[in-house]
């Protein structure tokens, strides 16, 4: 999200004229941009003049476009959880070979951390109502969307009726309206929840249907972690820019794993996958 700073100058300011409204708008959606941006790039960007955008950065009470977009670029490099933000410059000049090392080292530290903190009474807990929900949904976004993606296949060959959903084009609400109170959704919830996983949960909460979480959250968002049937917590700690999401594909392992052994559909839906796979295989081996 926009830094407070800017937040705050820009609720302060409203309500704005017209053109203004667009730029600050713009502002407060493009905010990783403004930095690189011209007034005339901002302009050209909002259908405003030149001069409209300066006189609203003066509103707004920086001394000029450059003192906002100082502000703006230090707020990234130095602070939140972007991708920017993590960006670490002790890897300038160092080797592959060193980096790969340092990145294996870390990949390990937190896939062991976040095995060891496993709270085991919470995963046989998990299990136990997946086993007994009509149907798992299983949600995540962009790089949650990955581990979601994997979590739902491995729960697809364990339990008899498992969906995998996305937020592509807006078609969340049209997927999820027959998740009922006798269902459990899965929700794969990393840093920079966005909104939508927010209004998933509540969503669910209000047809009655219990959530959990696979996550890497500390602090709870929008009271995510809070209203969950139960949690699942990976470590994600970074090694350069990106946060590592191993670990969470552990945990959907180790799901899978309990599931294996505990989900009385587990051995029928187990052979059923492989004679599908055998089929398949066969087809592709005549297609050649």
């Amino acid at each position: 999200m926009p830094p407070l700073d800017l937040v705050t100058r820009i609720r302060d300011a409203r309500p704005l004229p017209t053109t203004q409204e667009r730029v600050a708008r713009y502002l407060e959606v493009s905010y990783a941009a403004v930095p690189f941006h011209t007034a005339d790039q901002i302009a050209l960007a909002t259908g405003a003049s030149k001069a409209t955008v300066v006189r609203l950065v003066r509103r707004l009470g920086y001394e000029g476009l450059y003192d906002l977009r100082a502000q703006l670029r230090d707020a990234l490099y130095d602070t939140g959880d972007s991708p920017v933000a993590r960006f670490d410059r002790r890897q300038e000049g160092v080797g592959l070979r060193t980096l790969l090392n340092r990145l294996g080292r870390q990949e390990a530290r937190n896939i062991r951390s976040t095995v060891e903190m496993l709270d085991v009474v919470e995963l046989q807990r998990l299990c136990s109502d997946l086993i007994r929900a009509d149907t798992v949904w299983v949600f995540g976004q962009r790089f949650s969307h990955g581990i979601a993606f994997n979590l739902g296949l491995l729960l697809s060959q364990l339990l008899p009726r498992v969906q995998t959903v996305s937020g592509e084009g807006g078609a969340l609400p049209d997927r999820l309206g027959a998740m009922r109170a006798s269902d459990h959704l899965i929700i794969v919830a990393h840093k920079r929840v966005g909104a939508v996983k927010i209004a998933l949960a509540e969503y669910a909460r209000n047809r009655g249907t219990p959530y959990s979480l696979v996550t890497d959250l500390q602090d709870d968002v929008g009271n995510l972690v809070a209203n969950a049937a139960h949690t699942l917590s990976s470590v994600t700690g970074m090694e350069g820019a990106f946060n590592s999401y191993a670990p969470s594909l552990v945990l959907a392992q180790v799901i899978a794993a309990v599931l294996e052994r505990t989900a009385p559909t587990a051995p029928s839906r187990l052979t059923e996958a492989e004679v599908a796979l055998q089929r398949f295989g066969s087809f592709a081996t005549e297609g050649r």
